[in-house]
Protein backbone atom coordinates (compact mmCIF):
# COMPACT_ATOMS: atom_id res chain seq x y z
CA UNK A 1 0.00 0.00 0.00
CA UNK A 2 1.77 3.23 -1.06
CA UNK A 3 1.95 5.14 2.36
CA UNK A 4 1.81 8.77 0.38
CA UNK A 5 -1.53 8.18 -1.45
CA UNK A 6 -2.77 7.38 2.67
CA UNK A 7 -1.05 10.57 3.74
CA UNK A 8 -2.58 12.52 0.68
CA UNK A 9 -5.97 11.13 0.94
CA UNK A 10 -6.08 11.62 4.99
CA UNK A 11 -5.08 15.47 4.59
CA UNK A 12 -6.99 16.33 1.49
CA UNK A 13 -10.37 14.84 2.17
CA UNK A 14 -11.45 15.48 5.15
CA UNK A 15 -13.40 18.27 3.88
CA UNK A 16 -14.96 16.31 0.84
CA UNK A 17 -18.14 14.32 0.59
CA UNK A 18 -18.90 10.94 -0.68
CA UNK A 19 -22.47 9.35 -1.71
CA UNK A 20 -21.99 5.74 -1.57
CA UNK A 21 -24.28 3.52 -3.32
CA UNK A 22 -24.33 -0.12 -2.61
CA UNK A 23 -26.86 -2.61 -1.96
CA UNK A 24 -24.98 -5.73 -0.03
CA UNK A 25 -25.13 -4.43 3.34
CA UNK A 26 -22.89 -6.05 4.44
CA UNK A 27 -19.75 -4.47 1.97
CA UNK A 28 -21.46 -0.83 2.49
CA UNK A 29 -20.83 -1.28 6.16
CA UNK A 30 -17.18 -2.24 5.37
CA UNK A 31 -16.55 0.07 2.64
CA UNK A 32 -18.23 3.16 4.88
CA UNK A 33 -16.42 2.34 7.71
CA UNK A 34 -13.24 2.82 5.25
CA UNK A 35 -14.33 6.11 3.49
CA UNK A 36 -14.76 7.34 6.27
CA UNK A 37 -11.48 7.62 7.62
CA UNK A 38 -10.26 9.81 4.84
CA UNK A 39 -13.76 11.59 4.19
CA UNK A 40 -15.17 14.45 6.29
CA UNK A 41 -18.86 13.21 5.24
CA UNK A 42 -19.92 9.98 4.06
CA UNK A 43 -23.47 9.50 3.05
CA UNK A 44 -24.83 5.41 1.91
CA UNK A 45 -27.44 4.65 0.14
CA UNK A 46 -28.49 1.20 -0.40
CA UNK A 47 -30.44 1.84 -3.73
CA UNK A 48 -30.09 4.10 -7.32
CA UNK A 49 -33.98 5.51 -6.00
CA UNK A 50 -33.24 6.59 -2.19
CA UNK A 51 -29.28 7.50 -3.63
CA UNK A 52 -30.75 10.15 -6.18
CA UNK A 53 -33.89 11.42 -3.80
CA UNK A 54 -30.27 12.40 -1.33
CA UNK A 55 -28.65 13.87 -3.79
CA UNK A 56 -31.23 16.35 -5.46
CA UNK A 57 -30.89 17.63 -1.69
CA UNK A 58 -27.41 17.26 -1.00
CA UNK A 59 -23.90 17.87 -3.07
CA UNK A 60 -21.20 15.24 -3.15
CA UNK A 61 -17.32 15.85 -4.00
CA UNK A 62 -17.47 12.22 -5.15
CA UNK A 63 -20.29 9.40 -5.72
CA UNK A 64 -19.09 5.81 -5.74
CA UNK A 65 -21.75 3.43 -6.80
CA UNK A 66 -22.87 -0.24 -7.25
CA UNK A 67 -23.59 -0.81 -10.91
CA UNK A 68 -26.59 -4.21 -10.15
CA UNK A 69 -28.85 -2.60 -7.50
CA UNK A 70 -33.00 -2.90 -6.97
CA UNK A 71 -35.44 0.09 -7.67
CA UNK A 72 -32.76 2.20 -10.02
CA UNK A 73 -29.27 0.82 -11.54
CA UNK A 74 -25.77 2.38 -11.41
CA UNK A 75 -26.04 3.64 -14.72
CA UNK A 76 -29.38 4.64 -14.21
CA UNK A 77 -28.27 7.02 -11.37
CA UNK A 78 -25.48 7.89 -13.07
CA UNK A 79 -27.41 9.20 -16.34
CA UNK A 80 -30.16 11.25 -14.00
CA UNK A 81 -26.94 12.53 -11.84
CA UNK A 82 -25.07 13.90 -15.00
CA UNK A 83 -28.09 15.24 -16.47
CA UNK A 84 -28.80 17.32 -13.07
CA UNK A 85 -24.42 17.54 -12.74
CA UNK A 86 -22.41 17.03 -16.17
CA UNK A 87 -19.24 17.47 -13.60
CA UNK A 88 -19.81 15.45 -10.79
CA UNK A 89 -17.32 12.96 -10.65
CA UNK A 90 -17.97 9.46 -10.15
CA UNK A 91 -16.85 6.02 -9.77
CA UNK A 92 -18.16 2.78 -10.08
CA UNK A 93 -17.40 -0.07 -8.07
CA UNK A 94 -19.03 -3.17 -9.57
CA UNK A 95 -18.40 -6.82 -9.88
CA UNK A 96 -19.07 -6.36 -13.46
CA UNK A 97 -16.07 -7.35 -14.91
CA UNK A 98 -16.92 -7.47 -18.64
CA UNK A 99 -15.03 -4.76 -20.52
CA UNK A 100 -18.16 -3.21 -22.15
CA UNK A 101 -19.11 -1.97 -18.79
CA UNK A 102 -16.20 -0.08 -18.56
CA UNK A 103 -16.54 0.93 -22.47
CA UNK A 104 -20.37 1.96 -21.26
CA UNK A 105 -19.05 3.90 -17.94
CA UNK A 106 -16.63 5.87 -19.77
CA UNK A 107 -19.46 6.76 -22.62
CA UNK A 108 -21.34 7.77 -19.35
CA UNK A 109 -18.53 10.16 -18.41
CA UNK A 110 -17.48 8.24 -15.20
CA UNK A 111 -14.39 9.01 -13.73
CA UNK A 112 -13.23 5.60 -12.36
CA UNK A 113 -13.89 1.95 -12.45
CA UNK A 114 -12.94 -0.85 -10.13
CA UNK A 115 -13.68 -4.33 -10.02
CA UNK A 116 -15.15 -5.92 -6.93
CA UNK A 117 -13.64 -7.82 -5.43
CA UNK A 118 -11.57 -4.34 -4.71
CA UNK A 119 -7.88 -5.02 -4.03
CA UNK A 120 -7.23 -2.47 -0.88
CA UNK A 121 -3.99 -1.02 -3.02
CA UNK A 122 -6.60 -0.33 -6.14
CA UNK A 123 -9.11 1.12 -3.81
CA UNK A 124 -6.82 3.51 -2.58
CA UNK A 125 -4.85 4.44 -5.61
CA UNK A 126 -8.73 4.88 -7.43
CA UNK A 127 -9.64 7.17 -4.47
CA UNK A 128 -6.39 8.92 -4.62
CA UNK A 129 -7.04 9.76 -8.24
CA UNK A 130 -10.39 10.85 -8.03
CA UNK A 131 -9.70 13.32 -4.63
CA UNK A 132 -6.98 14.82 -7.49
CA UNK A 133 -9.64 15.62 -9.98
CA UNK A 134 -11.73 16.91 -7.46
CA UNK A 135 -8.93 19.35 -5.96
CA UNK A 136 -8.03 20.11 -9.63
CA UNK A 137 -11.72 21.05 -10.73
CA UNK A 138 -12.39 22.91 -7.45
CA UNK A 139 -8.83 25.04 -8.36
CA UNK A 140 -10.37 25.30 -12.35
CA UNK A 141 -13.66 27.10 -10.29
CA UNK A 142 -11.63 29.43 -8.70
Amino acid sequence: MNKIQIAFLQEHCKDLSVLYVEDDMALAHSTTLYLKKFFGTVVTCFDGHEAFEVYKNMSFDLVMTDLAMPKLDGFGLIALIKERNPDQIIMINSAFNDNSYQIKADKFGVDGYLNKPTNNDHFIETLYKMTKKIIERGMMKQ
